[in-house]
């Protein structure tokens, strides 16, 4: 009996211990950070609810393309007709919703950041790859300049 006791005491124990996240652990293997090196687009404070809306461009520009088309005209002179083209950037809304305190704003050490996209990675990814990884995680966060934080939902906007 006394043995059934102490096992089921240890057990109590050890579930109760692996409730209690610490700071660290909530940094680790659950969650993604994106960097996010500028200010929310739009912005909306009241009493008791903060939400910012970011809007980032995945993927490169880098495919514009310059197309020079040489004429000679009646006259004898040369003309220059210039195109450019581009592609429409996929697009993702992110959007951080703190609402009586629920969400707040967490400072991190960087360095102890797993599961980190820098912002230069960030545009030069793909929209389905990045979105994919994305949803492997339970949450996902966006970090500033500042080292800190904020829990948010990211969305696809539809693009040209």
């Amino acid at each position: 009996m006394k043995k059934l006791l102490v096992t089921c005491l240890c057990f109590s124990i050890n579930l109760a211990q692996s409730q209690i996240k610490n700071e660290i652990s909530l940094y680790k293997g659950e969650n993604i950070y994106i960097e996010v090196p500028f200010n929310a687009k739009y912005q909306t404070l009241d009493k008791n609810t903060i939400i910012e809306s970011y809007l980032i461009e995945i993927g490169s520009s880098c495919e514009d393309k310059k197309n020079i088309k040489f004429e000679v005209l009646s006259d004898g002179k040369l003309s220059k007709n210039i195109s450019l083209t581009g592609k429409s950037l996929p697009t993702i809304k992110v959007t951080y919703t703190n609402k009586d305190g629920n969400n707040k704003v967490v400072k991190i050490n960087k360095s102890n950041v797993e599961n980190f996209i820098s912002y230069e990675e960030l545009k030069s990814s793909s929209l389905n790859n990045l979105l994919w990884v994305i949803s492997q995680f339970k949450n996902v966060y966006i970090l500033n300049n500042k080292n800190e934080a904020k829990k948010v939902q990211i969305e696809q906007l539809p693009s040209l």
